[in-house]
């Protein structure tokens, strides 16, 4: 079930909004180097907002040289 962008989810649900491959691997790598926002909730357990890390990914995209 997919939740609003303004609302925190978790990592499956994070995964059906922006694509299968942010993989728990992926997500993990790019928290620590906080390349993407979080909330941490527990030891294991991270909430995301959709809307924020969609922007940060796009931050992290190569722009095509014209």
């Amino acid at each position: 079930m997919l939740k609003r962008d303004t609302e925190l989810v978790d990592a499956k649900e994070l995964r059906e909004a922006l694509g299968e491959h942010l993989t728990d691997w992926t997500l993990a790598k790019f928290r620590k180097r906080k390349m993407i926002p979080y909330v941490p909730l527990g030891h294991r357990t991270y909430l995301y907002n959709v809307e924020r890390v969609r922007v940060a990914l796009a931050r992290l995209e190569v722009k095509e040289v014209v």
